[in-house]
């Protein structure tokens, strides 16, 4: 059977039988950010920046922030313990993930 697309205005009831996919990016960067009722993920993804005079040579980089997912703490738990066994299931299959020694970790209180 043929997929159909779902082709509803914004915020629109969802019609039986037709797929919703959320939208698809890519992150290289995160930001996480957190008060009492919720954890923020903020996902990025790091753009070179050019000279219009010289652009054969970048500039310096910049993250373009792309999407936000807040989650309660219990929700945050769960996740984090299917991550760990995502992770451990994907080196058993493809060998170590390496670190990368530029990464940064910064956590915000809101």
């Amino acid at each position: 059977m043929a997929e159909k697309s779902d082709l509803r205005p914004e915020g629109a009831a969802p019609v039986a039988g037709a797929l919703v996919s959320p939208p698809t990016f890519s992150a290289n960067s995160v930001s996480i950010s957190m008060n009492v009722s919720e954890l923020v993920l903020t996902f990025g993804q790091s753009r070179a920046i050019f000279d219009a005079v010289e652009p054969a040579q970048a500039k310096g980089l910049a993250i373009e922030w792309t999407a936000s997912f807040s989650v309660g703490a219990a929700a945050a738990v769960q996740m984090h313990d299917a991550l760990g066994k995502a992770l451990q299931e994907y080196q058993k299959r493809f060998g170590a993930i390496p670190k990368d020694a530029n990464a940064k970790m910064q956590i915000l209180d809101k």
